[in-house]
């Protein structure tokens, strides 16, 4: 006859035998499951930087009608962290050029992108590159950007996208016109537009090229266009190098109207580019455009 504590026993040796196994498969499907800290993003969806994964990755970037400008990091990276801030500095201020340039970053720590930035030949975290419109899976194409504070960054950026040109009609059209005339520009612009600018600056300002962009996803009504001071077509406007930059209207009846970009009482660091946002916008208030 068996004892009852034999019995008991037994009992409580295999309910503790089964609890042991239910604890080991949970710990193994939770570390599956459950990322470590290190691999997590560094971006949310609140930071204008669109996420990539290796999943994504060639469905979001290759063949894309936009460029792209591309954080590749490693969440563990002390300097990686330290750059978010800038990074989504860079990505709030170029939000409104998201038809011509989208910003992204991608996780290389993370399992499921390793293989891709191996693909891409990444070294160093961060780094940034700068992918044309329309590019396909060869890596080759892509061209790193080397600046690192945020207007560097956009900068560089600004220069690559002048560099690519016009590929999409709604492209801005960065190249400085020339000897062209005021129905040139007519002719140039779609048909829809309801109103044409010109920037006149010097061939080292960004200031142009800023609100092409800023206004580019509004290409079929507001027609922009940069001349510079060493352009023949900026004598046509009759100003001083000294009232550069400068912001001009062209009327349907091929008359020129000058636009007030600087406010009594502004802040002196508010900056050009800020300024003709202003100015733009209020002048199709305005004149109801």
């Amino acid at each position: 006859m068996k004892s009852l504590f034999i019995d008991k026993y037994s009992d409580a040796f295999c309910w503790y035998f089964i609890l042991l196994i239910i604890i080991g498969v949970i710990r193994q499907t939770s570390s599956a499951v459950v990322p470590s800290q290190n691999s997590v993003s560094l971006y949310t969806d609140n930071d204008k930087v669109i996420i990539l994964t290796g999943q994504n990755f060639s469905l979001l970037v290759y063949e894309s009608n936009t460029a792209w400008l591309i954080e590749f990091y490693a969440s563990w990276c002390g300097h990686c962290q330290s750059y978010a801030n800038t990074y989504r500095e860079v990505a709030i201020d170029t939000w409104g050029w998201k038809t011509v340039v989208r910003i992204g970053a991608i996780n290389c720590y993370a399992d499921e992108n390793s293989a891709l930035c191996e693909q891409h030949k990444i070294e160093t975290y961060p780094t940034l590159r700068f992918i044309e419109p329309r590019t396909t899976m060869n890596t080759s194409k892509t061209i790193t950007i080397t600046a690192t504070d945020a207007k560097g960054v956009e900068r560089e950026l600004i220069k690559k996208l002048v560099d690519v040109n016009r590929i999409e009609k709604s492209w801005p059209q960065f190249i400085p016109v020339s000897r062209a005339s005021f129905d040139d520009l007519f002719n140039r612009s779609p048909p829809s537009v309801k109103l044409l600018l010109v920037i006149i600056e010097k061939r080292d300002d960004f200031t142009g090229s800023q609100i092409m962009l800023d206004f580019s996803k509004y290409y079929e009504q507001l027609a922009i266009f940069r001349t510079t001071t060493d352009k023949k077509l900026w004598y046509k406007f009759q100003i001083n190098t000294t009232d550069i930059p400068a912001l001009f209207a062209i009327l349907p009846n091929r008359t020129i109207e000058k636009i007030k970009t600087k406010q009594e009482n502004t802040n002196e660091n508010i900056g050009n580019r800020n300024l003709f946002n202003y100015a733009i916008r209020s002048y199709i208030r305005q004149r109801k455009c």
